[in-house]
């Protein structure tokens, strides 16, 4: 079995203005949050909890364009504005500073000019580490990363929760791309897992074989794309669910296999007619019996 664990967890926001008067600072503010002001991707959303209670008025924001990898354009207050990474801003040819600090970098660019860069880092949850832990553990030996951030991040985070696969700088297409490579090349009776929250992954999520969405943080794409939904965003729920899955396979085998000796065992017994006058109720317990005994024995599922 597989598993793809995407990388994003809980974002901290640092600001960076360049070339901005400090009397527009917080206009600045309001540009970032108006880039994010329909979002709900992880990033957006910690953009917003740091620029805090700056009001902005729905009909100032016109045009709403997501573009799928980069980023957004929209008109605010009836100004170009665009907020992403590089690819958007070169797509668009506009006018940016290049910041080569690790991280995920936001560029702002409004009204035909360069306004600032938002620099965002993962912090990594501990239950992250513990989870790819376990998934070597549970003989899930195959981790991938497949991300849209850049080579220093990706490397950065795979590094600290070991994982050894690693592609980043992808497209949302490219994800897909990549996933088809690694279904491909899966061994007959392995799974593929795809474990993603955003818009981007649900491309991703709908051609693995089990599509696990973050719902808690995830988009609504995500998650009606997905197979399962982990309502805490907790990586580590997928080993208790692999482990109450191979328990619950186990006890129903010993509840089949019991099941059909014990039938066997009547039915030969009453053909032979070892039984005699006490065929019929052997019958009855290897019907209703077996079946309150299987009943007891799956209780230990609870």
């Amino acid at each position: 079995m597989k598993f793809l664990p995407y990388s994003n967890g809980v974002r901290t926001v640092s600001m960076k203005k360049q070339r901005s008067p400090k009397d527009k600072f917080k206009i600045i503010f309001g540009e970032f949050k108006a880039g994010q002001y329909y979002s709900n991707h992880p990033i957006a959303l910690a953009i917003k909890r740091k620029v805090g209670n700056i009001s902005l008025s729905a009909s100032s924001i016109k045009d709403y364009t997501q573009v799928d990898g980069m980023g957004i354009k929209l008109n605010y207050n009836n100004l170009p504005l665009y907020v992403g990474n590089d690819k958007l801003m070169n797509k668009f040819n506009l006018d940016y500073v290049k910041t080569d600090e690790i991280g995920t970098i936001i560029y702002i660019n409004y009204d035909n000019k360069f306004i600032g860069s938002i620099i965002i880092k993962d912090l990594i949850k501990p239950s992250s580490k513990l989870a790819i832990s376990e998934f070597y553990n549970n003989k899930i030996n195959n981790v991938y990363m497949l991300t849209g951030d850049n080579i220093s991040i990706a490397n950065d985070v795979a590094k600290e929760v070991n994982i050894k696969h690693v592609y980043a700088d992808l497209l949302p297409n490219e994800k897909g791309e990549k996933l088809e490579d690694i279904l491909k090349n899966k061994s007959k009776n392995s799974v593929v897992g795809f474990v993603g929250d955003g818009v981007n992954d649900a491309l991703s999520l709908k051609l693995a074989d089990l599509g696990i969405s973050m719902g808690a943080l995830g988009s609504d794409a995500a998650i009606e794309a997905s197979d399962v939904v982990l309502l805490n965003d907790d990586l580590n729920t997928i080993n208790i669910i692999k482990k109450l899955a191979n328990r619950t396979l186990f006890v129903a085998y010993e509840n089949i296999i019991f099941s059909i000796l014990v039938k066997v065992l009547v039915m030969v017994l009453s053909v032979s007619g070892i039984l005699g006058s006490f065929g019929m109720w052997f019958a009855i317990f290897g019907d209703v019996g077996v079946t309150f005994l299987c009943v007891i024995n799956s209780l230990r599922l609870m």
